[in-house]
């Protein structure tokens, strides 16, 4: 990899921003819408996976509120020219928003089913190992 780091240095903070954005907007992210609600999905079982991806989320924020926090100085000295270090939790966390707003649909939509008599409300035993 190119060594940029006289180039961030010599970079303003809104040249700085300007350039995370391109990174972030030529990338498609890749992102697979999540599937429908299957039979075996109940209502527990989607807001367990919401809950997953919600901490997931929390995590990788936190990553970014610590860089939002700090000068260009200070990233450089942090991260140097690893700019896919910031690029890869800007890709994860909007990997995660998809998946959090997919799986609230889900929820929605199944919920729905089970107020009009569509579907029936799902109650399965669940042994899990964690």
């Amino acid at each position: 990899m190119k060594d940029l780091s006289p180039l961030l240095k010599a970079m303003s903070p809104t040249r700085f921003q300007e350039t995370l954005l391109e990174l972030v907007e030529k990338d498609d992210f890749g992102v697979a819408e999540e599937e429908s609600p299957n039979d075996m999905d109940t209502i527990g079982s989607l807001i367990d996976k919401l809950v997953t991806v919600d901490l997931k989320m929390w995590h990788n924020q936190e990553r970014l509120y610590e860089i939002r926090r700090m000068t260009t100085h200070e990233f450089i000295e942090r991260y140097g020219t690893q700019l896919d270090v910031l690029h890869e939790v800007v890709k994860r966390c909007c990997d995660l928003n998809v998946q959090r707003a997919s799986l609230m649909d889900a929820i929605d939509r199944l919920v729905a089913d089970v107020v009009t008599g569509k579907k029936e409300a799902a109650v399965r035993p669940q042994h899990k190992t964690y």
